[in-house]
């Protein structure tokens, strides 16, 4: 929301002056943000005491109007308020009905919170009582169909007064900020800012405003541009200045018949000048400055990669965390590797204490990920009911991945990789523990081992991810 400054100046960072064209006894400036500079169509200034500036916006067509003015004092003679308001309603006038227009600034006429009478205009929460500046206000607004802020919006009588005499006894409400009925639900709150005054007998107002300023496009330079260090070669430069003087001399006998009107002579030597610059010289091609490095975009391009595999991994666990032995605790939901030792360490110290047999074989597969045949697994997933849509996912990631291994320094050609599942990947651990998982299940499917855990089942294996813990009560 652009800023006002009235009758002192003050500096503000990241705000700049739109007007600091002063006059002999009055000033109106207008402070906008940097990004609002970028929006700005228009300004003129209607005189010493008023500015109208007008910004883009992104709705389509509807444009940003805003009116700073410093209004003559109730004290004034009727022609110098008149003339005033004139000007003030011609710029009005200006306005579309459908743009948005705020109007803004010291305008020396206090409202009151009596609004009896002017109830479209301005609400009851205003100070003092109104005065005839206040009613020329009050009838502006009326006519434009406008709405005082400063009204509306209940707060204490210190962030209400805009005003305080040289003495410190006397506080009134005359800076206001007006906007149009139609876009009253964009100033969601209007008060005094106290503390920002830059020794001024005048408090900041603050409006806080709801709405989007759009950039302003910036058209990049169409102009070719030639190489013209080949010029520093002297057999270049040779051939362009020969080629230059043909061609002069083939265009000369055309000028001097005197047929041709001036714009098209220059565009017959413009043509002369390009041509030959094309030919000898070639256009320069631009580069475009790259604004990320490489190693940034890996990492971006790894995050997104990381974030899809997340997605797809959920859907994999909905599907089949239900079907997948008990005996498993890794990677899977409220289960967890530390929940097996503890259990694993458990059934030592009953069988210790019950002075029974227990026999454990740890199972650790070599290469484990890399020894995992891919056609088996996309099998697999299909056995376990994965939706067709995620098995081609999967798949096609994995389809022409190929690998390079640095060798004495030296980075050799790629080879294609066609088992195995990525290390480091977020689907690799769960997409092991299916193969794991159907291993065991046609393991124990027709056998009775493990040790008795129930009376009614066995417990033959307690998994730990890709690492097994076989169990049994004898050797066999």
């Amino acid at each position: 929301m652009p800023s006002i400054a009235n009758k002192k100046t003050c500096s503000i960072k990241g705000l700049v002056p739109l007007q600091i064209r002063r006059h002999s006894q009055y000033k109106s400036k207008l402070l906008e943000t940097k990004f609002g500079g970028n929006a700005l169509i228009s300004w003129e200034a209607a005189g010493p005491r008023i500015i109208y500036a007008s910004f883009k916006t992104k709705k389509e067509n509807i444009k940003l109007n805003i009116i700073q003015c410093y209004a003559p004092t109730n004290d004034k003679d009727e022609e110098t308020k008149e003339g005033f308001y004139n000007k003030l309603q011609t710029l009005c006038d200006k306005r579309r009905e459908k743009d948005m227009t705020i109007l803004m600034g010291d305008l020396n006429g206090k409202i009151g919170s009596d609004n009896s009478g002017y109830e479209e205009v301005m609400g009851r929460e205003g100070l003092g009582k109104i005065n005839e500046n206040g009613e020329m206000l009050a009838d502006l607004c009326a006519f434009n169909n406008m709405i005082i802020g400063g009204s509306v919006f209940p707060h204490r009588r210190i962030h209400k007064a805009t005003w305080v005499s040289p003495d410190h006894r006397t506080e009134n409400q005359i800076d206001h900020i007006c906007i149009g009925r139609k876009f009253r639900i964009s100033m969601q709150d209007v008060r005094v800012q106290r503390g920002a005054d830059a020794a001024s007998d005048h408090h900041l107002v603050l409006a806080r405003m709801k709405m989007k300023l759009k950039k302003r496009e910036v058209k990049r330079s169409t102009r070719t541009q030639y190489i013209v260090d080949f010029l520093k070669d002297r057999v270049t430069k040779e051939t362009f200045r020969l080629t230059v003087r043909n061609k002069y001399e083939a265009t000369q006998d055309l000028l001097d018949e005197g047929n041709l009107d001036i714009y098209t002579q220059w565009q017959q030597i413009k043509e002369m000048w390009t041509s030959t610059c094309s030919v000898v010289l070639g256009k320069k091609k631009s580069q475009q400055k790259d604004w990320i490095s490489a190693d940034t975009l890996n990492k971006v391009q790894v995050r997104k990669e990381t974030k899809g595999a997340q997605k797809i991994l959920d859907r994999l666990k909905t599907e089949v965390d239900a079907k997948l032995r008990y005996h498993q605790a890794g990677f899977r939901k409220d289960r967890s590797c530390t929940d097996q030792i503890a259990t694993l360490r458990i059934i030592v110290e009953q069988y210790m204490e019950w002075d029974s047999s227990l026999y454990i074989n740890l199972v650790d597969y070599e290469k484990a990920f890399d020894s995992l045949d891919r056609d088996t697994l996309w099998k697999l997933l299909q056995h376990y009911g994965i939706p067709n849509e995620l098995i081609s996912l999967i798949r096609n990631s994995y389809e022409d991945m190929a690998c390079r291994v640095i060798h004495a320094g030296q980075l050799p050609d790629s080879f294609m990789v066609k088992a195995g599942v990525r290390q480091g990947c977020l689907l690799s651990p769960f997409l092991f523990l299916l193969a794991i998982d159907w291993i065991m299940k046609k393991t124990t499917k027709y056998r009775r081992n493990g040790i008795q855990w129930t009376p009614w089942s066995q417990l033959e294996d307690l998994d730990f991810a890709d690492d097994l813990a076989l169990l049994s009560h004898s050797h066999q």
